[in-house]
């Protein structure tokens, strides 16, 4: 993302970060210009879904879709006994659209909880969160039809360049 946004700068005639930076300076310049932190006026309309086990993660990660514009509610673990039946749901504004799931631990709960937000929510596109995507997780998720895995040590900027990326795929 980093050299992404040094090849349109440069494209623009700014200045490139110099290699020498400090990590003050490299985080100064990747917060980018205010419009870069805008709301997405393509999210108004749509509705996610926060699936995680940690409270203040969904409220973290529910504040962050707040401010890029979008509604969202908020959901532990999905989980059913085996007399229960997942049946489609939608919100009172509608549809959800975006479901945004955590991975960690990997494991047959998130695993299960997975599959159910997929019974719960058909059309939703599926976002994974996870702290570290590394090639353990992508191998254990290669069957789980994730759009992406949004790294949470980059969570604001991942979750606006993937969403950004999404509505833009149409």
């Amino acid at each position: 993302r980093v050299i992404e946004w040094e090849v349109i700068r440069i494209g623009r005639g700014e200045p490139a970060v110099p290699p020498t930076s400090a990590r003050d300076e490299i985080f100064a310049y990747r917060l980018g210009e205010p419009e870069d932190w805008a709301p997405l006026p393509a999210l108004a309309t749509r509705n996610s879904a926060i699936v995680s086990p940690d409270a203040v993660l969904r409220r973290t990660v529910k504040m962050l879709l707040r401010d890029l514009g979008m509604k969202s509610l908020s959901l532990p673990l999905i989980r059913v006994n085996g007399r229960q039946r997942i049946k489609p749901k939608e919100t009172s504004r509608g549809p959800v659209h975006f479901v945004i799931h955590d991975l960690d631990p990997w494991g047959p709960l998130v695993e299960e909880s997975l599959a159910n937000a997929r019974r719960m929510f058909p059309k939703a596109e599926i976002l994974g969160m996870a702290t570290m995507a590394d090639a353990g997780l992508t191998s254990e998720i290669v069957d789980e039809d994730i759009q992406s895995v949004i790294p949470k040590l980059d969570l604001e900027d991942g979750m606006r360049w993937h969403l950004q990326e999404m509505l833009a795929a149409g």
